[in-house]
């Protein structure tokens, strides 16, 4: 399985590590993980935060700080040579490059979309007024956001949460899956796990990992 490995400073930490809660948090997090490969690809040494892209079968993000892990599927295509990432391709043939990530990035911070976060009111609202004073692509922008809203997140979180441990309905060691307050669900476990275990359970390649 390829992987692409970095170290991330504090700043990059707090940003990445922010709770999602919808798609867009999931937007925000693809695509400020995408830029962080394409500038920083390459192996790194070890360090307290680190973001890994590991592809094959199936491409997953993987973010760890301390006793914290978690991952979501990435739905862009990456193409590397010598451990460094030639370029990032959506499905649908669009170039993942600088321009394209800030031009996304701004349709996400743009007040309009935060009151109504709809792709479709936004791109009718800014060709109806044309007064957002945006330097991007919209259509480009707008083309990226449909496709990583329209994905699969696939979240999973691996908490060791001395804070709030409840005995069994809030287990020290546990899994959430899926973000939503509607949707998510906690599976226990025995004890603590290590990145390698939880990179495993998410390896298509590997054998199923059962619960016990």
């Amino acid at each position: 399985m390829k992987k692409i490995e970095l170290t991330l400073n504090n700043s990059q930490e707090n940003i990445l590590f922010r709770p999602i809660r919808n798609k867009t948090d999931y937007a925000q997090i693809i695509l400020l993980s995408s830029r962080y490969i394409l500038i920083n690809t390459g192996t790194t040494t070890p360090y307290k935060s680190t973001l890994k892209l590991k592809f094959d079968k199936s491409m997953r993000l993987f973010f760890y700080s301390g006793d914290k892990f978690f991952s979501v599927a990435y739905p862009f295509l990456v193409s590397i040579q010598d451990k460094k990432v030639n370029d990032i391709m959506t499905l649908n043939g669009k170039n993942l490059d600088s321009y394209a990530i800030s031009s996304a990035l701004a349709i996400l911070k743009d007040d309009n979309f935060i009151r109504n976060p709809s792709l479709t009111e936004f791109y009718i609202g800014w060709n109806e007024t044309d007064s957002f004073d945006l330097d991007i692509d919209i259509d480009l922008g707008i083309a990226i956001l449909e496709e990583i809203f329209q994905f699969e997140p696939s979240y999973i979180r691996y908490d060791y949460d001395e804070k709030h441990e409840k005995g069994k309905k809030h287990p020290l060691n546990h899994f959430d899956i899926c973000y939503s307050s509607h949707g998510t669900f906690k599976i226990g476990l025995e004890k603590q796990i290590d990145s390698a275990f939880f990179e495993d359970i998410l390896d298509l390649n590997t054998d199923c990992t059962y619960i016990k």
